[in-house]
């Protein structure tokens, strides 16, 4: 039995099942081209090959191949029209290109004598000398070269510029197995040359070259099962950040929603409400900040914040300025707090502050998230009591004093 031939169509048929039963139209046509290699590969197999010469199929087998090549041709071309821009989208179907080679595919299968061949990997190298039989290699091989032909330059061109890296794996893993199974392709049409021409070598050609189909295929099946691993773990490792961060803002939300109760702060009795964590990462971080522009009102136009960033700079400067931001944060936040406990007014007209809000970028949120932990970190330092004793020296008359 050869392992690798086995070990690639089982990861094909992994990587391919899944996505014919549950996916986009793009993925169903990957699927398709994937399960059609898998099959492809596995009618190589001797003990595949064993089985069907009681019954006489073993030359049906060897067009099964054949149209089993062209459908995952057609399949992958299929998945290049869908993908590519339209500058670049072919105009022509998948299904006008493969349903003509299938025929012609039949035609000269039943033209040629390789119906009636032996079991044997070299079945177009034994019948060389037949016209026939190299027009249909000829003919198989044209679907797979007009589908790379779609498919490269577009994952060549617009591969490397995909957001996410499970994107990028699966790109650069089926560029490369494509280019492999190129390889193969080229070393099988040399072979036949070879053999044509009754010039020796062709036995060696196709020793070398018979691997790189298998071992092309089975990069791109890693490549695809890759990507999909990655998104496995992406998510999950956002789930855990989420819920960890969640529980490290529980003490901040908890005291902000007791200083600006208006504004209903989710505290951790509510983690649970609603089932992603992410999602109530995000009303937590929302109801944080609403609450901190409230409590912005308190700070005489910012004076505080000023004062608070200076001190936290001239304690924490050498430390970089993520942990002076969360320090001076906080500082302020605290100072907000305890005067609003004590009955302050806002200078504004209102108890609310509602300054313009601008559209959030992609991954602010996150980015967000963890400002708000590194200020809960630093929530109860020592260094807040020493600021909030220099903005109120006394306790019958307090007034913010520059730090």
């Amino acid at each position: 039995m050869s392992w690798p031939t086995l070990a690639a169509a089982a990861l094909l048929l992994v990587a391919g099942l899944p996505r014919l039963v549950w996916g986009s139209p793009s993925q169903r046509a990957l699927a398709t081209a994937l399960c059609s290699c898998a099959v492809v590969l596995l009618l190589e197999l001797d003990e595949v090959e064993d089985l069907l010469v009681p019954s006489g199929l073993t030359g049906p087998a060897t067009l099964a191949q054949c149209l089993y090549v062209t459908l995952a041709a057609a399949a992958a071309f299929g998945m290049a029209r869908q993908v590519s821009p339209t500058p670049l989208r072919p105009r022509v179907s998948a299904a006008a290109i493969g349903v003509p080679i299938a025929v012609v595919q039949c035609l000269l299968y039943a033209a040629s004598g390789v119906h009636g061949a032996p079991p044997t990997h070299t079945v177009f190298p034994d019948h060389a000398d037949d016209p026939a039989a190299l027009g249909l290699w000829v003919v198989t091989a044209a679907g797979p070269v007009a589908a790379a032909a779609v498919l490269l330059p577009v994952l060549r061109a617009f591969g490397p510029g995909l957001d996410r890296l499970r994107g990028r794996v699966a790109v650069a893993c089926t560029f490369a197995g494509l280019v492999l199974v190129a390889f193969a392709g080229a070393t099988m049409a040399a072979q036949l040359v070879v053999a044509a021409l009754g010039l020796p070598g062709a036995q060696r050609l196709g020793v070398a070259g018979t691997p790189l189909a298998p071992v092309g295929l089975a990069v791109i099946a890693t490549g695809v099962l890759a990507g999909r691993a990655l998104a496995i773990v992406q998510a999950v490792d956002g789930w855990f950040r989420a819920h960890l961060a969640l529980r490290r803002l529980d003490g901040l939300a908890r005291e902000l929603g007791a200083a600006v109760p208006e504004w209903g702060v989710t505290t951790v009795e509510h983690r649970w409400a609603v089932r992603e964590p992410a999602g109530q990462l995000y009303r937590r971080v929302i109801a944080i900040r609403d609450a901190s522009w409230t409590l912005y009102g308190m700070v005489e136009g910012g004076v505080a914040v000023d004062c608070a960033v200076d001190f936290a700079r001239s304690r924490r400067g050498v430390v970089g300025e993520q942990e002076v931001a969360a320090l001076a944060e906080a500082c302020w936040l605290r100072y907000a707090i305890e005067a609003r406990a004590r009955g302050r007014r806002p200078p504004g007209p209102g108890a609310a502050h509602f300054p313009e809000r601008v559209p959030e970028p992609p991954g602010s949120l996150a980015e967000e998230a963890d400002f708000l932990v590194a200020v809960a970190r630093v929530w109860r330092d020592p260094l807040i009591e020493e600021f909030l004793d220099e903005c109120f020296p006394d306790d019958c008359h307090r007034q913010l004093r520059t730090a």
